[in-house]
């Protein structure tokens, strides 16, 4: 019993993955998958102008964006710390609660989908009442 090359002790796995390669290879030559020599050239897109394209409507999109952040009363942003599971627990548990008085409605059980909307209707309006 002899053991392969590929056993032999001190074959690094790159050894191992050349010789695969060059085993599947020469089946693929020899079924005729492949042929030996011929190159494919891939054919590439157009260049776009300049080293990024165009960028003027991204350039407009920013510029709309910073006059909207400049509008906007600036407040501080805390950082939201991980969830630990006690406060996932809490999370799920008033989600749950939460849940269980929207199915209890009566809007909701006369019509759970108008109920939806209407409902995200009025959250639309309240928001563009706050800015």
């Amino acid at each position: 019993w002899r053991l392969r090359p590929s056993m032999a002790k001190g074959n690094s796995a790159k050894d191992k993955r050349k010789e695969r390669l060059e085993k599947a290879a020469a089946s693929a030559l020899a079924s005729g998958a492949i042929q030996k020599g011929k190159k494919t050239t891939r054919r590439r897109s157009p260049k776009p102008d300049g080293a990024f394209g165009n960028v003027s409507a991204l350039n407009a999109t920013l510029d709309e964006m910073l006059a909207d952040s400049h509008e906007r009363k600036p407040g501080k942003k805390r950082a939201s710390a991980p969830l630990t599971a006690k406060g996932l627990q809490r999370l799920v548990s008033s989600e749950a609660d939460r849940l269980q008085k929207v199915i209890e409605h009566a809007a909701f059980q006369e019509s759970p989908f108008a109920a939806v909307v209407q409902h995200l209707e009025q959250k639309a309006k309240a928001t563009e009442k706050k800015r």
